[in-house]
């Protein structure tokens, strides 16, 4: 449930607006603003807060924090705590509560340099929400309400500045600690202060508490999907930094160009090169998977038809119009494998990361029947190669497309679909969303949570940079038929356009992503240092282990589009993640013989 104006929350809402240096334009007249509820009970001020006019708290970071957030009981802040390994990113938040307008606020922390203080920006994004209906307890797509809403939720992160500050609302900051490599074991002292020019000031202690041990692979390779967008020089280096391998993009972005040289198939890998020398520079291990067409356009055939005068099939199927080369016509086998195989035998020759190849993207969709062809086609000639195949609807027959892939690729009907690639021999991927208008909690637990616990090699999420239009405006997309809204881009991104020529805008869902990729590796660096030491001792750890991420998936409702958090996070807490790792750390210090 969404509020339109809650009780003592009454702001003009320019008052809100948060540009931080960023093109975000005002909304757009006729949507509203609602507000999500928030916790009834409220932290008592002091008699020194309420002199001040405004305190200081902490909300865990797993949970949602809004404008009109109110500092709960037991969320004071007396010392702000990260706990880090030697070469580990780790970040804590901190908010500000005004208990009456605020001119002009601003942060400062003072400590080691390897310490940096952020806004986060509340953002105007659409709000879409999901009423529950049948008896099964799905979520009923058709109940989807689609007014015109929005709420301005914790999207960007951006250099400090100075801000006001409403009466009765909050604001976030985010502090990350990136622990040099070398750094030795212990605790390290900072301090935050907050002030306002000629006016209060408050400072509250920052410890940094050192691990004494480092962190191993995670022993998966996590990635994004990715547009054809242009990619800043610092891009790749940002992926790689915050843990990330592998890429997917389909055949028109950074492309491999077809040319007819007198009847000849020749192939222009410049701008494919290009963009893997990016990964290669940045150290990304991958793999690479190049797409060949989506779930209605054969985009490699339609470039081979172009060149080459080929007849393409148009065919209404599932009410998407599909273009695919028509398999009548005889010509077309030949130029078909002639470029995968100028494509295979390039990569080889430029070292490009290890590859998949994606025929379709989700073909049950509608071109299930066309797939089989293709798939024992490419095999035909090239049996080495990798296919993988995306389980976009699970319960739809999965018996055609487990015979006409290597990799079985799923985000929902996990248990099932891990299970069906092992009885089929078939490896196992996964992926799912992460985007900008989804909580830290949510995006942390998906990123990182799903591929430990149901064992997938890669763990991929939608999507790195698919913008449509203005990206600063959540309200300018395309809708289809069946969805008349237009499309939102925080309800498909991660990153945002570089403003600064080096690196993408950040989220507060990209930082969850790199948190739930570093969730992996503390659980990879317990079994590394138990299970060959003390095998017993981690058959019980992994049940425990186990036990506890079964009952988080439990708890949520793990569906393809979920909104918000109170439709998501159903039994399952939104820091259960962070006790998972407080566990998994208490034992691996157990293990070092440290108390």
């Amino acid at each position: 449930m969404a509020l339109k104006c809650p009780f003592a929350f009454l702001v003009c809402a320019a008052a809100f607006a948060q540009p931080g240096g960023l093109p975000v334009p005002p909304v757009p007249a006729g949507i509203e603003e609602e507000f999500l509820p928030v916790s009834g009970d409220m932290l008592q001020p002091s008699d020194a807060d309420r002199q001040r006019g405004w305190l200081l708290y902490q909300r865990d970071r797993n949970f949602e924090l809004l404008p009109n957030s109110r500092p709960a009981p037991g969320e004071a802040l007396t010392t702000l705590r990260i706990t880090a390994t030697p070469g580990e990113m780790e970040s804590q938040p901190f908010s500000i509560y005004a208990l009456r307008e605020i001119p002009a606020i601003r942060p400062e922390l003072r400590g080691p340099s390897w310490l940096k203080i952020e806004d986060v920006l509340f953002h105007p994004v659409q709000l879409r929400t999901k009423s529950m209906g049948g008896s099964s307890g799905e979520f009923d797509t058709t109940r989807i309400k689609r007014i015109g809403r929005f709420v301005r939720y914790p999207v960007f992160l951006r250099s400090v500045m100075e801000h006001a500050v409403p009466a009765g609302s909050s604001r976030l900051y985010w502090v990350t600690a990136s622990v040099p490599p070398d750094a030795a074991p212990g605790l390290y002292q900072a301090t935050l202060r907050m002030s306002q020019p000629g006016g209060a000031a408050l400072e509250a202690p920052l410890e940094v508490r050192v691990l004494p041990f480092r962190l191993d692979d995670p022993g998966v390779r996590f990635g994004a999907f990715l547009s054809g967008r242009k990619f800043e020089k610092g891009e790749w280096a940002l992926m790689k930094r915050y843990g990330m391998d592998a890429l997917q993009w389909f055949w028109g972005s950074h492309p491999i160009r077809i040319q007819n040289d007198a009847g000849k198939l020749r192939l222009d890998f410049t701008e494919f090169d290009a963009f893997v020398r990016g990964m290669q520079q940045a150290g990304m291990r991958g793999p690479i998977v190049p797409s060949l067409g989506n779930s209605w356009l054969g985009m490699y055939e339609i470039a081979l038809a172009r060149a080459f005068d080929l007849r393409l099939m148009k065919r209404n199927l599932g009410g998407r119009e599909v273009t695919l080369m028509d398999m009548t016509d005889p010509r077309w086998e030949k130029p078909y494998i002639e470029g995968l195989r100028q494509i295979f035998a390039h990569a080889k020759e430029a070292g490009w990361p290890p590859l998949a190849l994606l025929i379709n993207d989700e073909p049950t969709k509608f071109i299930m029947a066309y797939h089989p062809y293709r798939y024992h086609l490419l095999k035909k000639h090239f049996p080495e190669v990798p296919v993988y195949g995306v389980f976009f609807e699970p319960r739809k027959d999965p018996g055609p497309l487990l015979h006409s892939c290597d990799i079985v690729v799923a985000n929902r009907d996990l248990e099932r679909m891990s299970r069906l690639a092992r009885e089929f021999g078939k490896r196992f991927w996964t992926y799912n969303n992460i985007t900008a208008d989804q909580s830290f909690g949510k995006c942390r637990l998906l990123y990182g949570q799903i591929p430990a616990f149901y064992g997938s090699e890669a763990m991929f999420f939608w999507s790195w940079n698919y913008y449509i239009n203005n990206p600063w405006n959540d309200f300018d997309g395309r809708g289809e038929a069946n969805d008349p809204l237009p499309q939102s881009d925080a309800d498909w991104v991660a990153v945002y356009p570089s403003v600064d020529g080096v690196e993408p805008v950040r989220t507060l869902a990209f930082e969850a992503a790199r948190e739930g990729i570093d969730d992996v590796r503390y659980l990879k660096t317990l079994e590394n240092l138990v299970k060959g030491k003390d095998p017993s001792r981690w058959e019980a750890l992994r049940a425990e282990i186990h036990r506890r991420q079964e009952a988080m998936f439990q708890g949520i409702v793990l569906d393809n589009r979920i909104y918000t958090d109170a439709e998501f996070f159903v039994t399952t807490r939104n820091d259960d993640v962070e006790r998972l790792r407080d566990f998994v750390i208490r034992e691996i210090l157990k293990s070092l013989g440290d108390p």
